[in-house]
């Protein structure tokens, strides 16, 4: 029976292992993603240079379902660099794929900022004049993103750390055990 209840609890605790490391890998990828970002956007406000863009739509846009629906500033804009006309719909620096799931009250804001025909500074990079953006910073993102990993990284450090420390304390008392035999 004892070697019984040793296999289960070696079982459970390999599952708790796993689910901590998961939760301190989610975490920390979390805040590697977060930490990326802000490093490449802070890079792209430093080699941009500024230009005159002319607002050619503005609209708010839908994304996700509907339980999972955020709104998104749909903004196009033209600017002209080197006499090359470009169009682009990049609100902020950093990672595109972070340019979208806005509250509907900042999104409309954003809009009611950029209405069509205005006339308004943009941020291109020097290097990569297609790549443009209409507000020089987003770093709330950033920080929410590394915010949001921060708790999954301390579950699952305190998860994998309690089952290690179990491992060590087990093999201890087997090592024990096996001196006093």
């Amino acid at each position: 029976m004892g070697i019984f209840r040793f296999l289960e609890t070696t079982t459970k605790n390999l599952v708790i292992l796993a689910i901590g490391l998961v939760f301190l890998l989610s975490g920390l990828g979390l805040i590697a993603l977060g930490i990326f970002s802000e490093i490449r956007e802070h890079a792209q406000l430093a080699a941009a240079s500024q230009t005159t863009a002319i607002v050619l739509s503005s609209s708010i846009g839908t994304e996700g379902s509907r339980g999972d629906r955020h709104y998104v500033p749909k903004i196009r804009y033209q600017y002209t660099v080197n006499r090359k006309t470009y169009i682009s719909q990049r609100v902020y620096p950093g990672i595109p794929a972070m340019d979208s799931g806005y509250g509907y009250a900042s999104s409309e804001r954003m809009v009611l900022d950029h209405p069509k025909g205005k006339k308004c500074p943009v941020w291109f990079e020097k290097d990569k004049p297609q790549i443009a953006f209409l507000v020089p910073h987003n770093s709330w993102v950033s920080i929410f993103i590394i915010l949001f990993g921060v708790p999954f990284a301390i579950v699952g450090l305190i998860f994998t750390i309690r089952i290690v420390r179990e491992g060590i304390r087990r093999a201890r008392m087997m090592a024990v055990s096996r001196m006093n035999l």
